[in-house]
């Protein structure tokens, strides 16, 4: 029998600026009237709005939305460099 490895995640609250916050309540509204209910645990949090059962949305479409967004919102040209040369978030 296997023993389960299991890991302590830690968790963090990070701060989302006006303009990001009306993108994750635009997509909300997106997944609601798309897919007539609630998203559940395991959807996307970014689906692509064009298909019949929730998707994760297109790699490239979701950059061309991360930018339009930290372009709307100020962020430093050296962070969005940072995000699409590493696919990481600067949180701290």
């Amino acid at each position: 029998m296997m023993a389960k490895v299991t890991e302590k995640k830690r968790l963090r609250t990070i701060t989302l600026t006006n303009e990001v916050q009306d993108a994750m309540k635009q997509q909300l509204r997106g997944f609601r009237e798309r897919f007539a209910r609630e998203p559940r645990t395991l959807d996307p949090v970014f689906v692509d709005l064009r298909s019949d059962a929730p998707s994760a949305m297109d790699l490239d479409d979701l950059q061309r939305e991360a930018l339009t967004v930290m372009s709307r919102s100020c962020v430093s040209p050296e962070l969005v460099y940072g995000y699409f040369r590493t696919g990481l978030l600067v949180t701290e």
